[in-house]
Formats: C-alpha cells, structure tokens, sequence
C-alpha cells in the first residue's frame, strides 16, 4: 500500500527549529484544529484516549524492562491516573489531533509557508495532546521552554487554550513518551529486538523520572 503526496517545499528545522518556526508552526497546528472541527467522516481511528496511550502502552512496554523499571512505570501510570485533570470534551478542546507534532513533520519554504505531514498516528483526542506531544520532542534542547513558549504562543493566535488545557500540558508530555516507546514495543516483530536493548529504555526512563 503506497500513497502519493504533492512535495512540501521548504525543509524540516529539527534540532534548529527557531522562536519564530516554533510560533508558526502552533498558528499551524491550531489552524488544523480549527479547520477538523468542521471535518466529518464515516471512517473509524482509534481514540487517542488515557486507555490508548497510557494503559495500553503500558502493558506494552512492561515484558521488555527489569522488575525495578516495570515498578515504576506502575507506580506513574497509577499517580497519572489519580491526578489526571479533568477536560470536557468540548469543541475546540477535543477533535482530530495529527498525532505526532514535532520539529521533523512539517516542511517551511522561504515564504514562511508551513506545510504538515506525517498523520500516520492521527485521531479524536484532546488537542493538550498535541502540545504535550511537541513538548517531548524538545526534551534534550536547551531551549525548549523558549520554544514551547512560541509554539504556544502562536497556537494562542488562533485558539485560545483554558485553564484546564495549560494544566494537563506536563500530563501529556510524560503520556507521549511513554506511549512511543510502546510504538517501539509494539512493532519489535518489524523492527527487530536489537534497537530496544538495554540503553533505549534506560534514556527514556530517565526522560519521565525527569520530567516527573
């Protein structure tokens, strides 16, 4: 199965993403957001909800850490689960969410004309995740809060976020890199055992007990 797409001019910043690629690419975002709430289909995608990318995926990853990591991930999976706040599944607030926002899915030209992809991992789900999802790509970058704070920033232009929203951010930071690294585990059968040995987990249980 193969889909083609017309090219997205420009380039993907990565690493080099700036202040102002960062605000352009949360106007970006939300516009999507704003644009899906009108969108209707009879086509099914599994909801990016709790069960999905926190239970499930902590299921998933459990049979490939030590006894000593498996404790903890039971242990935050148990505290985000009774601290988790409370977003009503309002319009704007929940909808299509593109799943995997991050410094390497969008192309930007010379023009400053941001183009999206990579929706593999798309759904309905609240939009925070979205944010959360962008955060943990920055979790090695020295300026990540700098950034977060334009992409925020830009989103903002076109949407404006609630209390509740800003609160369950760091909720879903900590939910988005658990649940790559149960998209690691769930395809070990396609990717093979080597890439998940010892030290993958290691750097990205360091990564929650950080950010936790």
């Amino acid at each position: 199965m193969a889909a083609l797409f017309h090219y997205a001019e420009g380039h993907a910043p990565g690493e080099t993403i700036t202040i102002e690629e960062c605000v352009l690419l949360g106007r970006a975002v939300s516009n999507v957001h704003r644009i899906a709430d009108s969108f209707t289909t009879q086509r099914t995608r599994r909801e990016l909800d709790l069960h999905f990318l926190l239970d499930e995926s902590v299921e998933a990853i459990k049979p490939f850490v030590d006894p000593s990591a498996r404790s903890y991930l039971e242990e935050l999976h148990k505290r985000l689960r009774n601290t988790w706040p409370k977003i009503p599944k309002a319009v704007g607030a929940f909808g299509i969410c593109t799943g995997d926002v991050n410094a390497r899915n969008f192309h930007i030209d010379g023009h400053r004309r941001i183009t999206l992809f990579d929706f593999d991992q798309c759904g309905y789900g609240l939009r925070a995740f979205e944010i959360g999802k962008f955060c943990s790509s920055l979790h090695s970058h020295k300026l990540k809060q700098v950034l977060v704070d334009a992409f925020l920033e830009g989103y903002q232009q076109e949407r404006r976020l609630s209390r509740e929203e800003y609160t369950a951010i760091p909720y879903f930071e900590l939910v988005a890199i658990i649940w790559v690294m149960a998209i690691h585990a769930k395809n070990v059968n396609r990717i093979g055992y080597k890439p998940l040995d010892q030290p993958f987990w290691d750097k990205r249980l360091a990564i929650l007990k950080a950010l936790a």
